[in-house]
């Protein structure tokens, strides 16, 4: 009898031990779904280099002065995209044959959002969050603490989505914690806070990089990873995608990314309400604007 409730006690144990790892790798899985997710990719907009009105500007560079071309962008939700045409100095919105609607001169932008009638324009060696018309005419700006990490996308979204920019606005950016962060617990894991939502992202290979692109209507959280691959020499190689997430945390599709790129936008991602992907991308011969519409 005792021997019969040993084996059973021992039994027990064994399952019991074989739930607990299973549920410590399913909290490292992500969804076996994904292979059915299906996205489509296409061009919402080309433009030349150049110097001419519906060109943006681009400087390869070389051993003495760095590559500078578009810093960032927006899109509206008419489908128009605003520019940061760094070098010449302004915020060019385009239509999607690539003709511009409206401009701002003498900015030098780091970040874009619209909202409405209005732009609005981070200044990094200002310090200056900027709106701006849609007729060009600057309605009001404020100081904003650009050394605190707190001038996020979601951040100039949630202001620029709040309405017209006042001076009760520099004391509501500046004392806002940001919205995101990603604690590294090892190489391979992340934990993200983005607002109401915390989760855990896992990736196969060494973790290079985590950051936000934003959120859309429905909650679900994108992410811009970069992972560094193995290589059998002293080399670097990196691995770019988006994924997006559930506000629950549940992967919902993975979207890998071509860098291949001439210049290093800051702001090389952007996602709208509807849950459609953009990805600015200046290739050495055009600038294109990639649009992934996820299904």
């Amino acid at each position: 009898m005792r021997q019969r409730l040993a084996v059973v006690a021992v039994l027990v144990c064994v399952v019991f031990a074989t739930a607990a790892l299973a549920a410590r790798i399913g909290d490292r899985q992500e969804s076996p779904a994904l292979s059915s997710q299906r996205y489509e990719r296409s061009i919402a907009l080309r433009l030349d280099y150049g110097n001419a009105q519906n060109e943006v500007g681009i400087r390869v560079g070389d051993f003495e002065t760095r590559p500078e071309g578009p810093e960032s962008f927006a899109v509206a939700d008419d489908g128009t995209i605003a520019i940061a045409d760094s070098l010449h100095e302004r915020v060019a919105v385009f239509d999607q044959n690539g003709h511009i609607v409206r401009s701002a001169e003498g900015v030098i932008a780091g970040d874009i959002e619209i909202s409405g009638d209005s732009m609005f324009v981070l200044e990094p060696a200002s310090s200056r969050l900027i709106e701006i018309t849609s007729q060009g005419k600057r309605v009001d700006a404020v100081e904003v603490d650009a050394s605190a990490d707190r001038i996020t996308p979601s951040l100039i979204q949630r202001m620029a989505r709040s309405g017209r920019l006042t001076a009760q606005s520099q004391h509501a950016i500046n004392d806002t914690p940001p919205a995101y962060s990603a604690v590294v617990a090892d190489d391979h894991t992340a934990v993200i806070a983005v607002q109401d939502s915390r989760f855990t992202v896992v990736t196969d290979n060494s973790l290079g990089s985590i950051n936000l692109v934003g959120t859309d209507a429905e909650g679900n959280v994108f992410l811009a990873l970069e992972q560094v691959l193995p290589t059998t020499d002293s080399s670097i190689s990196v691995q770019t995608e988006v994924r997006k997430y559930s506000s629950r945390g549940e992967l919902l599709a993975r979207i890998p990314m071509d860098m291949d790129t001439v210049t290093q936008p800051g702001r090389p991602f952007v996602v709208t309400p509807d849950g459609t992907l953009y990805h600015l991308k200046p290739t050495r011969e055009v600038l294109l604007i990639e649009r992934f519409d996820i299904r």
